[in-house]
């Protein structure tokens, strides 16, 4: 009986497992194109952006990469408020 339990409980990680890598591979394109975008935006290539990173210090990528993410939930609620807004407008 133990062991069926622990079979159970190893398929049910495993398939939670499979659930988590399937999408961020699926992500992978993304991030692609998010450095080509980032290339095209600045004129700067990436490595040049990679190498930059490198060589701050722990407690500066820190505080870089939270603004980063912020601003960039700031941008995505700013462009899906503004999709909502303009699909559900009603003129009166």
């Amino acid at each position: 009986m133990l062991l069926l339990l622990q079979l159970a409980l190893s398929a049910a990680s495993l398939m939670r497992l499979q659930v988590l890598v399937v999408p961020m591979t699926a992500l992978l394109p993304l991030g692609v194109v998010a450095a080509g975008v980032l290339e095209l935006a600045t004129g700067i290539p990436y490595a040049t952006f990679a190498t930059a990173w490198d060589s701050l210090s722990g407690a500066q990528r820190g505080v870089v990469g939270t603004v980063v993410v912020l601003l960039a939930i700031v941008v995505f609620l700013a462009i899906g408020s503004g999709i909502v807004a303009f699909l559900t407008y009603e003129p009166r």
